[in-house]
């Protein structure tokens, strides 16, 4: 008579992760926080052609936050937060992502999703083509994470740039330059719109910051 092969039988609980041991396992599933108080929804619209979907990026124990600061350019900050989270949103809109915004960052999260890390994945730094907001952004941006960190300038000139000496000016946070915004870019933004120039300037910014997410900070 053939010899049976013993039956194993194994049991998994989550509680004995908590438990100390010889092994030390552990969840590494991210601290979450409430949302700030003034944390509001951002308003599906439809995608527009030239935005491709956002595929299933955002892990479901950890959204994806992002803090911006404006270096005395506080109205160019409001508009570069509003944008990203509108892009967020409708890039996202086919998988029903959550995504709420305040003054000062937005948060990117899955389905019924109202919390957010205690930190954020990316801080954008956005400054205005002036040596006052030049300096104000490199200062802040030496006290940041340089992993974490961008600066995000309103507009493109390489020789304005030269002159407020931005080159030299040692900053370690990657620079993204955006278009300057016209009335019409504006006016769309009211309404949770990007029109395509700006959206594509937005859409390369929007993927650095999601390669960022995706990397772990070790």
């Amino acid at each position: 008579m053939a010899a049976r092969d013993p039956v194993i039988r194994f049991r998994f609980d989550f509680a004995d992760l908590k438990r100390p041991g010889p092994v030390g396992l552990r969840l590494l599933a991210p601290a979450l926080d409430l949302l700030p108080a003034g944390g509001q929804p951002v308003a599906a619209v439809s995608r527009p052609g030239w935005l491709p979907r956002l595929l299933p990026a955002i892990r479901t124990c950890e959204p994806l936050r992002v803090a911006v600061l404006g270096a005395e350019a506080p109205v160019w900050a409001t508009r570069v937060c509003r944008s990203l989270a509108c892009l967020f949103k409708s890039a996202g809109a086919e998988g029903n992502l959550s995504v709420f915004e305040w003054p000062g960052g937005f948060v990117v999260g899955t389905p019924g999703s109202r919390r957010m890390p205690l930190e954020p994945h990316a801080v954008l730094v956005a400054a205005e083509l002036d040596m006052e907001s030049i300096a104000a952004a490199v200062q802040i941006g030496r006290t940041l994470d340089a992993r974490r960190a961008f600066l995000t300038l309103h507009g493109e000139s390489p020789a304005l740039e030269a002159r407020l000496g931005l080159n030299a000016a040692g900053s370690k946070a990657p620079v993204h330059r955006l278009p300057t915004l016209e009335t019409a870019d504006i006016a769309a933004l009211q309404a949770g719109q990007l029109r395509r120039d700006f959206g594509r300037a937005c859409l390369g910014l929007a993927g650095a910051i999601l390669t960022r997410y995706r990397e772990p900070l070790t």
